[in-house]
């Protein structure tokens, strides 16, 4: 039983079938061929703009009512499983600008970024200045970042 085991590398599933492909995926690795099962999905945006509602939806569960107290301090962290193949590490950030400085060493890499705005506010000039804000902070700090904005809707 491997269960509990702390072991990133390699992944639990290759451990499970033995030393041959834990030899196998070492030996992949050093060759550049190892596929990442894992997506980092990053949600940014404005406070209140339902960044942790998608969090929520994406984790497939029903979204409590939200307060000015339940909001999100600084950064919560997720896997959200999606199948066998592919599990979603969701990194929901704060969006008060007092966050913005201690968030920006997890901005990095080439990750998926959702840029969350409530269509309510969607004006042309916000939604421009919002996205134009972002996507130069993604330019300098994850050039190869890809940023998806991402309406959203309070019933």
């Amino acid at each position: 039983d491997f269960g509990g085991n702390p072991l990133q590398e390699p992944p639990l599933e290759i451990v499970k079938k033995g030393p041959d492909a834990i030899e196998r995926y070492f030996d992949e690795l050093d060759r550049g061929l190892v596929i990442s099962k894992q997506l980092k999905l990053v949600l940014i945006g404005h406070g209140g703009a339902g960044k942790t509602s998608l969090r929520n939806a994406l984790a497939r569960r029903e979204d409590p009512k939200q307060t000015k107290d339940a909001r999100t301090i600084l950064l919560d962290l997720e896997r959200v499983k999606i199948n066998e193949k592919l599990e979603l590490n969701i990194f929901d950030f704060g969006g008060q600008r007092e966050y913005l400085a201690s968030q920006l060493p997890y901005i990095k890499g080439p990750d998926l970024y959702f840029l969350v705005v409530p269509a309510d506010n969607a004006t042309d000039e916000h939604f421009e200045r919002l996205v134009e804000r972002f996507f130069i902070l993604l330019q300098a700090r994850a050039p190869n970042a890809v940023l998806v904005p991402v309406l959203t809707k309070i019933d």
